[in-house]
This record gives structure tokens, C-alpha cells and sequence, in this order.
């Protein structure tokens, strides 16, 4: 049993750190940072987290209880405008877009790491699936959040440590569903629900409100679209 539990762990934590490093990498890579890229990035990012949103995290949630997820979400909004006016004075633009995305994917990743450690301790199969979903769009989620980092002009090597730390909670959630498989299902939909709060937050009212700002061109549409589609294509095919 212990043998199965550390290859759950690095199967786990591998297959999604991969993503992650492969949409930093691309991110960091870009050495013009126009704001017309600035935009069409972190509108494919908001695309493809909103279908998340919508068709897994919060179905998910709510399975599990109504009225916690609700909730929960609505304190977490909640909490975000309160940090949002603070940041709002304390730093750049795109030094705090940087910081509310970074606290979204972090939340996010919590409950997401869970999913990959219950799921790899139930079924192989599941796991895969589950960790395979969740590498492939920790792609664009690495390059959304490098790209208001990269128009504050941060060093990349603070880039890079920054995406990596994004990924902590990942692998403390893979852990906590490996060790607790029994989780209670009130804990996992707090998560779950916690996470959607952030998640819709950092979409809604910091990345595409930013995008905007940055460029005013028709294809930033598209692009939103094209992370609206990719993602619905990975919920349906995983």
C-alpha cells in the first residue's frame, strides 16, 4: 500500500507540474510583450477557466452541498473585494491582476490536487484522467499568469518562482486526498466552492476587465472563444 501511495503522489504531482512548467516556460519566452498579446492571452486564460468554472468546479461543488457552495463563494468574492481595494493603492495594475490571478490558481489548485489524490487512490483510470485534465490547462492558467507579470516588468527568474509556488497547493492537496481517500464529502465541497468563488472573481472582474484595457481589437473575442472551446473539448474528451 505504501508503494502505491508514492507512485500515486509522483504520477500525480508529475503529469500537472509538467503543464504548469510548459506554460510558464512559453510565457517567459516572449520577449515582446505588446499589450495586444497581453490581452489576447489572458483572454484565452479567462475563456478556458470560465468553462472550468461552470461545467466542473461548481457542478462539482454543488453535488456535494447547495447551499455551503453558495456560500462560501459568495464570502469569497466577498473577501477578494476587500483585498482589491487594498491592492488597488498598493501596487500597479498589472502587478496586482499578477497577484489575483496567482491567489485564484493557487485556490484552485487545492481542491483540483485533492481530486487527482482520491481519484488515483479509487481508480487508476480516474487519476489519469483526472491529472491529465488538469496538466493541459495548467498550460494557459501558467501563461495568463505571466503575462501581467511580464507588462510589470518583473524579473523572470521572480516569474518562474512565482508560477512555481502556484503550484504548492497541488501537491499538498495530492497528498491530502492520497492520505485521506475518505475525505468528508462537506470538506471537499468547501473547497470545491472556494475555489469557483476565487476562480469566477479573478475572470469576471480582474482578467477581462484588464484585457480590455490593454487592447481594444475584435480578436481578443476570438481568442476568448478559442480558450472557451479548448477547454470544453478537453471536458468532454477527459
Amino acid at each position: 500500500m505504501e508503494e502505491r501511495v508514492i507512485h500515486t503522489i509522483l504520477l500525480a504531482v508529475t503529469i500537472s507540474f509538467l503543464g504548469m512548467i510548459i506554460g510558464t516556460i512559453i510565457g517567459v519566452m516572449m520577449k515582446k510583450t505588446s499589450n495586444r498579446l497581453l490581452s489576447n492571452t489572458l483572454c484565452f486564460g479567462s475563456g478556458f477557466m470560465v468553462i472550468l468554472v461552470f461545467t466542473d468546479l461548481i457542478p462539482e461543488a454543488l453535488e456535494w452541498n447547495v447551499m455551503g457552495t453558495l456560500t462560501i463563494s459568495l464570502v469569497s468574492i466577498f473577501i477578494l473585494f476587500l483585498l482589491d481595494y487594498y491592492f488597488s493603492g498598493n501596487t500597479n495594475n498589472h502587478k496586482k491582476v499578477a497577484i489575483f490571478i496567482a491567489a485564484g490558481i493557487m485556490l484552485h489548485n487545492f481542491p483540483e490536487g485533492l481530486i487527482m489524490g482520491i481519484g488515483f487512490m479509487a481508480n487508476d483510470a480516474l487519476g489519469i484522467k483526472m491529472a491529465v485534465m488538469i496538466g493541459l490547462h495548467e498550460v494557459p492558467e501558467a501563461m495568463t499568469l505571466t503575462a501581467p507579470m511580464m507588462a510589470a516588468k518583473m524579473k523572470k527568474r521572480n516569474i518562474i518562482l512565482s508560477s512555481l509556488a502556484t503550484f504548492i497547493p497541488s501537491v499538498v492537496g495530492i497528498f491530502i486526498g492520497v492520505i485521506f481517500s475518505s475525505i468528508s464529502k462537506e470538506f471537499m465541497g468547501s473547497a470545491l466552492a472556494l475555489a469557483s468563488g476565487v476562480m469566477a472573481y479573478v475572470v469576471f472582474l480582474e482578467m477581462l476587465p484588464e484585457a480590455s484595457k490593454l487592447y481594444k481589437g475584435k480578436d481578443s473575442y476570438i481568442y476568448l472563444i478559442l480558450g472557451a472551446v479548448l477547454a470544453s473539448i478537453v471536458v468532454i474528451l477527459l
